[in-house]
Parts: C-alpha cells; sequence; structure tokens
C-alpha cells in the first residue's frame, strides 16, 4: 500500500497552506480526503473535526476565567515559554471538551504555529505536549485519514495528545533533531520532519507519523511528503 502522501505550505506569512484538490490516502485502495486552501491557523478546527471535538472559546484570553486555578497556572508558564521562543500570538481559537480537556496554539510574528493540549491538571508544564509546525500538519493530516477510515473515536484514541515525552527540536527550514513523541490514550505516537533538499526558493521534506499500541503493535504509519515556499524559521 501507497502510505505517502504530498502538502503544499505556501504564502506562509498569510498563514496559508495549500493542498492539492484531493490528499491521496492510499492509491491502492483509491482513497482521498477533499482538501482545499485554509489559513494555518485554521488546522486546529481541522484537527477537532476528526477527533470529535468542539469549539470552546476564541481568543484564549477569553477562555482563561473559567479555568481552575492549577490549570490557568499551567496555562500562564506555557504561555510564557512559548513568547520566549517568538510565539506571541495568542488570538486563535480554543478547542476541546472543557477546562478539563482542550487545546489552543500561539503564533509568530511569520505564521508557524505551537499547540499546547491540556488534559487536566495532573502533569506539571514540562509534560504537556507541545506540538509545532511540521508535526502539527503530520497530526492533522494522520487524523483525517484515521477518521475518514475508522471514525473520529478511532482517530483521537491514537493521535491526540494526552503526555508528552519528548519535543521535536528543530523547524520547517533545518528539520527535527529529534522526533516529538506523546503518550496517547491508546499507545505512543511519534512524529518525525527531516529536510530533503532545497530548490528555488522551496524547502522539501518528509513528515513521519507512527503510532503503536502499548504492546508495540504499529497501527498507524503515514509519511507525508512536503513543500514549503517562503519557509518558515
Amino acid at each position: 500500500m501507497d502510505r505517502r502522501s504530498f502538502i503544499r505550505v505556501c504564502n506562509l506569512t498569510a498563514f496559508s497552506i495549500v493542498l492539492p484538490t484531493t490528499l491521496v490516502v492510499a492509491q491502492s485502495e483509491a482513497q482521498a480526503i477533499p482538501a482545499a486552501g485554509l489559513v494555518l491557523r485554521g488546522l486546529l478546527g481541522r484537527l477537532a473535526r476528526a477527533i470529535g471535538l468542539r469549539l470552546l472559546a476564541s481568543p484564549l484570553a477569553q477562555y482563561t476565567s473559567v479555568l481552575p486555578s492549577r490549570t490557568l497556572g499551567i496555562v500562564n508558564t506555557l504561555n510564557k515559554k512559548l513568547t520566549s521562543g517568538g510565539f506571541t500570538d495568542f488570538s486563535g481559537n480554543v478547542y476541546g471538551t472543557g477546562p478539563q480537556s482542550f487545546f489552543y496554539a500561539a503564533a509568530t510574528n511569520k505564521g508557524n504555529l505551537c499547540a499546547p493540549f491540556l488534559v487536566g491538571d495532573k502533569l506539571d508544564a514540562q509534560k504537556i505536549p507541545m506540538i509545532e509546525g511540521p508535526g502539527l500538519i503530520g497530526l492533522v493530516a494522520a487524523a483525517e485519514i484515521e477518521s475518514q477510515k475508522h471514525g473520529s473515536k478511532h482517530a483521537k484514541n491514537y493521535l491526540y495528545p494526552l503526555e508528552g515525552i519528548t519535543t521535536a527540536g528543530g523547524n520547517f527550514e533545518v528539520g527535527y533533531k529529534n522526533p516529538a513523541r506523546f503518550r496517547s490514550r491508546m499507545g505512543e505516537t511519534t512524529i518525525g520532519y527531516e529536510v530533503t533538499k532545497k530548490k528555488s526558493g522551496s524547502t522539501f521534506g518528509k513528515i513521519l507519523v507512527k503510532a503503536a499500541r502499548h504492546d508495540g503493535r504499529l497501527l498507524i504509519d503515514n509519511e507525508f511528503d512536503i513543500e514549503v515556499q517562503d519557509t518558515l524559521t
């Protein structure tokens, strides 16, 4: 089975992603996911739809008033970390099920995103999964594939981040030094990204998304070839 798909990312200063008319999932099975132009920030909405979650608030500042004090403290710590890394725009939407389970994103002035995923208030800020840039694109694409094949519950069980293991180091331009890894309800997910070539103002790379059960059985194994124009750093 051909597990490779192609995604083109362009006009990132305007927060836009352009995908082919259809994102081919498996040519041998003649399956495809409809795709269209969307703002990069719209990735969060696509992820929410794929895993069956809902819009809670917009922007994040409107949601902090309903958060328990410990959760608010974790959010404040995360936001300081995001801001120090250049992710200073918190004007996007918040998605989830309620104050105990939600995610949001912060953007850089060039349009890159980093999304923390909070579930309950038992984890300290260092263990909160934070998925950025290429990893977020790969997570959304994989979730849409699994949702189409097996339903949103399945996609959430295997791909929704519950506890961070490692945070990816790198960006669109240089690739990841190490993959993003997190625990899900049913196992562990790894998202890697490597740059394969650069040509005519574009960076070409490969996003690898793998999800395994607790017993190590690999259930999700996707590869996305990506072309990034107006490269993000």
